[in-house]
């Protein structure tokens, strides 16, 4: 066998499946500690029942980022070691960037639209007050100036 592609092997697969396996066996754990746990109805409930297979929220969220982020990191350190395999490997490293541009250009966007948001209502409020401090009667029930003229 290739000298390159016996390192490819142990730089690529090797640890991919090590990770694969260690992923499986967290999953079982997982899975035996909430998904099919001593759990009763009444007393003893799974507080995450409701949620994906029964575990905490984001578990599965959190598996699959940490699994493309390790595969994204095993294939750039064998694309460092052979320049010349960066192409079978650069659509993939594209699109994880995309995803994380993705990701984080959304959580910017989110808390860019909340600000706008809390900034509008409080604008909205404070013209609300201005607008019934202008309309209401002035002290010692006289009209004012600009109901008088109306």
């Amino acid at each position: 066998m290739n000298e390159q592609i016996k390192t490819a092997i142990w730089l690529v697969y090797v640890p991919i499946l090590v990770w694969s396996v260690l992923l499986i066996c967290y999953m079982i754990w997982l899975s035996n500690k909430y998904t099919f746990g001593k759990w009763d109805q009444d007393k003893n409930k799974n507080p995450y029942c409701d949620e994906t297979l029964g575990m905490p929220r984001g578990t599965m969220r959190g598996l699959l980022t940490l699994t493309v982020l390790f595969v994204a990191i095993v294939l750039e350190v064998f694309t460092l070691q052979y320049e010349k395999h960066e192409a079978n490997t650069h659509e993939f490293i594209v699109a994880f960037q995309m995803v994380l541009a993705f990701y984080f250009g959304s959580q910017i966007m989110g808390q860019v639209t909340s600000a706008e948001k809390s900034r509008t209502e409080s604008m909205g409020n404070s013209m609300v007050a201005a607008e019934k401090a202008k309309n209401a009667p002035a002290a010692g029930g006289e009209v004012s100036a600009e109901k008088a003229e109306g």
